[in-house]
Parts: structure tokens; C-alpha cells; sequence
């Protein structure tokens, strides 16, 4: 298989060398190796990671973005997503890990099956790399789609999409932790099609804070500002937006260790 197609490689402070190095050569690595990486920072990133950067665009074709200020990841890969010259882009986070074949498999699915967007089961694990959580999902367009109302059916880190059904659906906005979410919200009301594989192919990092950050009242807050835009563009109805603000909105304002448990059982899967 030879295909032409993009990586997207947002990074800011908070990165880590090592993780980055590692998510990288995950990269680089590919049986299906991408033409095109573009990376972008959000505002000031780590020095050692820019002067990593700097010798590997001597062998890659590294394309680097830089905001002046952090913008917030929906803004930086709005950016990347507009600056990308091939039609299919794969979405990569700087601190996973990149199993080799998930470019082949999905960018055959998604040429196979005629489908705008791919994603696919992760494997989440600590720091230490030790193994947390699977984290699966619906895998045919009308499963996903039919979840799309009621939580997001779709791994972030994990899809790779075109570029052409992103832009028709008006691209990523500044709705900070659901920036992702309403992608997909907004591609569905276009008759987008989606796809997931249920093969694991991206190992995601999870830290202390991840479900501290899902919690508390700032999340509850873009989580009503996310049903909004969703009500808005008709996707869901009154009844549904107070609905989700009952089942869903008020569980972010409970305790971080009751959240977690609703996540790892409701949507994860032990190993």
C-alpha cells in the first residue's frame, strides 16, 4: 500500500521528552509511514523536545506550527488541521504510544469501507507503562452514531479522518474538553461516516489528573456549554439537554474517586 497522508502532532508545556520521543518513533516507525508531520506548539514547550524537533526535520518531512501563547488544543489543530496538504490526516497525542500497523489498518478500513473517519480501541496505561483499562468502543457508523447523543463513541487520540469532511463540518472549535466530541456531533449531522476498529493500535497514557480534570465545576460547565452548541444545531432536543444535564452533567460534580469508578465501569474494560 502507498498512500499519501498527514500526522498531526500538537505539543505544549506540560509534554515530557521522553514520552514524546517514545509517541515519535512510534511514529516514524509506521509499516505505513506518513509524507507529511506536521507539529505544532501550543505556546512555549519543552527545550529539549524543540531541539529534538529541529534534527529530526533534517531527516522527516516535519512541518513545525508555532503558537506565540497557548491557544487550547481546539484552536492548534484547527491550525494544523487547515495547514495539512493531504486529504487523509491521522491524530496523534505527543504522549502515546503508536502501535505499528495502526495507520495501515485504519487508513484501509476507511478506503476499503468509504468511511470519513477511523478510530479504534486504546490500551490505557500509567506513567510506569504499566496496563490500566481498555477502552473499546461501538464499530459500525449507525452503533457509534446512535451512542454519539448519549456519551462520545470515539477515541480521540486514536482517529485518523479527511480533511475534506472535517472542513465541510466547520473544523475544530475552542469548547475546551469537548473539542473532539463536537467534531464528531457536527460530522454526523453532515451524513459523515464513521468507523471504529476494535483492535487495539494506541496506547494512551493516563495520569493522576485524568479523572480529576473530568471533574468539578469547569467541567460541568463546558459540558452545559457543549449541550448548548448540540441543542443549537438541533441535534439533540430540550428534553434531551435536560436529560444529560441530570444523568450525565451533575456526575461530574461528584467526588473524583466515585467518578472514577463510574468510568472504569461503565466505559472501560479490565484487563
Amino acid at each position: 500500500m502507498s498512500i499519501k497522508f498527514s500526522v498531526i502532532l500538537p505539543i505544549y508545556w506540560k509534554n515530557e521528552f521522553n514520552e514524546f520521543k517514545e509517541t515519535f518513533f512510534s511514529i516514524i516507525n509506521q509499516t505505513l509511514k506518513p509524507n507529511e508531520i506536521v507539529i505544532i506548539f501550543d505556546g512555549k514547550v519543552n527545550s529539549n523536545i524543540e531541539s529534538f524537533i529541529k534534527k529530526q526535520k533534517k531527516k522527516y518531512n516535519i512541518k513545525l506550527l508555532k503558537n506565540q501563547k497557548n491557544l487550547g488544543l481546539g484552536k492548534t489543530l484547527k491550525k494544523a488541521v487547515n495547514y495539512c496538504k493531504n486529504e487523509i490526516i491521522a491524530r496523534v497525542d505527543c504522549d502515546d504510544i503508536n502501535l505499528p500497523d495502526r495507520f495501515k489498518r485504519q487508513i484501509s478500513m476507511m478506503i476499503k469501507n468509504n468511511l470519513d473517519l477511523v478510530g479504534s480501541s486504546t490500551l490505557e496505561i500509567d506513567l510506569n507503562n504499566r496496563i490500566e483499562m481498555i477502552k473499546s468502543n461501538p464499530l459500525k457508523d449507525f452503533e457509534i452514531k446512535k451512542k454519539l447523543k448519549f456519551r462520545n463513541p470515539i477515541n480521540h487520540q486514536s482517529v485518523i479522518f479527511k480533511k475534506k469532511a472535517v472542513l465541510i463540518s466547520g473544523n475544530y472549535e475552542n469548547l475546551p474538553f469537548f473539542e473532539d466530541y463536537y467534531l464528531w456531533v457536527k460530522m454526523a449531522r453532515n451524513n459523515h461516516k464513521f468507523g471504529n476498529l476494535k483492535k487495539i493500535l494506541v496506547k494512551a497514557r493516563i495520569d493522576e489528573d485524568f479523572y480529576k480534570r473530568r471533574s468539578g465545576k469547569s467541567y460541568f460547565v463546558n459540558y452545559f456549554k457543549f449541550l448548548r452548541r448540540c441543542l443549537k444545531i438541533k441535534f439533540i432536543t430540550s428534553v434531551d439537554f435536560i436529560i444529560l444535564i441530570i444523568l450525565r452533567g451533575l456526575i461530574y460534580l461528584l467526588n473524583v474517586t466515585l467518578i472514577k469508578n463510574i468510568y472504569i465501569f461503565f466505559l472501560r474494560k479490565k484487563i
